[in-house]
């Protein structure tokens, strides 16, 4: 039952990472693997010090405070997305793949690491074992991941299939994503 748990928890905080790699992918945004490695890497490091520091800690972390600074980087790189978007449109450039750049990749990693290290915090409050806690570290690394890739290619497989220019897309997503954060 505790490694059902773990799973279960891996896949409900890597859901915002299936979202982003959708939105990446309709952006027509490639990912290098390398990049992804550390966005998963962050995640779950900060994952499991939170997994780590709940279970030791028996008190509740106040999460609006998260839900708020998550919301507005989302809802930040989201606009900014747009905005791109809107000047590529205005210049009429032929849209190429485009990269995630370390900038990116790093608060990428943050905001998307911030729902895990509050689940994580109160899950392990209420599952003291560590065995919970390695087991909910190790299945994030595959589900984070895997996530990612399977959105990014879906995100890319729906732009070509509708042959319409859904790289708006992203900046909307990723705003949704932030709001959706805040309840």
């Amino acid at each position: 039952m505790i490694i059902f748990s773990a799973l279960l928890l891996a896949v409900v905080i890597s859901i915002d990472t299936l979202a982003s790699g959708f939105a990446y992918g309709t952006s027509n945004t490639k990912e290098q693997i390398r990049h992804l490695i550390v966005i998963d890497l962050i995640g779950s490091a900060l994952l499991g010090a939170a997994l780590f520091t709940g279970y030791y800690i028996s008190t509740h972390i106040n999460s609006t405070a998260t839900k708020f600074i998550s919301f507005a980087i989302l809802v930040a790189i989201g606009c900014y997305k747009l905005v791109v978007y809107f000047i590529q449109k205005s210049k009429e450039t032929h849209k190429k793949p485009s990269q995630i750049g370390w900038t990116e990749t790093i608060i990428l990693a943050l905001v998307l690491a911030t729902d895990g290290i509050a689940v994580g915090f109160g899950a392990s409050i209420h599952n003291t074992s560590l065995v919970f806690c390695f087991a909910v570290i190790g299945f994030s690394l595959v589900t984070d991941f895997t996530f990612f890739i399977v959105g990014s290619t879906l995100g890319r497989k729906l732009t070509k299939k509708t042959r319409l220019d859904l790289s708006w897309l992203s900046g909307v997503v990723l705003v949704l994503l932030g709001v959706v954060k805040l309840f």
